[in-house]
């Protein structure tokens, strides 16, 4: 459904490398075709948002999500499907978060987001467990990223503490939530995830922001920046 032609014969090669890439992990799921095969949702994400623009398929990604509601039983915040092997990555289940937006967003299948709202509800719950009290932040222990958060392989300093990117993703989160929430008519859990992100959002920009440097901390630990 998607095409790209430029006067860069590079920019159009590389357009459909992307394509004949994520064609190749398009098969009964979003997957690995070489090595695990299994529905990891970071990367699932990401061949999402290139399907949705080279092949507009909506199929994959309904399967994808519903066998991740599947997951969640073994751990709050499974990080692949069928099988998540004992992982918590809060990074992956939130964009699961991410991605049931985008599938209604895409198709208006009001029956996959009541489907798994009550996993979107006690993941929600989990999230706000790991808040910091004071500052309503992601405050998560130093330990394995198969335990809190992947991020990216370099980002290790980004999965402990109170994360300007974790958190960052956690705010959007929020904001997904609160949306699937007025969607399936549950206007108490929209207004508590919404002002759960405006404090994410202060304490982030309070906190974190160095404005003098015009960036962000990495992270805050043990409450040292």
């Amino acid at each position: 459904t998607g095409t790209f032609s430029s006067s860069d014969p590079l920019l159009n090669t590389i357009w459909q490398i992307g394509v004949d890439t994520v064609r190749l992990n398009m098969a009964d799921a979003y997957m690995d075709p070489w090595r695990e095969r299994g529905q990891w949702w970071g990367d699932s994400y990401v061949i999402d948002q290139v399907n949705a623009l080279a092949f507009g398929d909506a199929a994959l990604l309904r399967r994808g999500l519903l066998f991740m509601d599947n997951a969640f039983p073994e751990t709050d915040a499974p990080g692949l499907a069928p099988h998540n092997n004992g992982m918590h990555m809060l990074d992956y289940a939130m964009l699961w978060v991410h991605s049931l937006a985008d599938h209604y967003r895409r198709t208006g299948d009001l029956a996959l987001l009541q489907a798994p709202y009550p996993t979107l509800q006690r993941f929600m719950d989990h999230l706000a467990d790991l808040e910091s009290p004071s500052t309503g932040l992601l405050d998560l222990p130093k330990t394995l990223w198969s335990l809190t958060a992947y991020i990216e392989p370099r980002g290790f300093h980004s999965r402990y503490g109170q994360s300007t990117a974790l958190n960052a993703l956690y705010y959007a989160t929020l904001q997904e939530a609160a949306q699937i929430a007025s969607h399936v008519e549950n206007t108490d859990s929209q207004r508590v995830w919404l002002q759960r992100a405006m404090q994410v959002q202060v304490s982030l920009n309070t906190l974190l922001y160095l404005p003098e440097q015009h960036r962000y901390l990495t992270n805050i630990y043990q409450g040292v920046a």
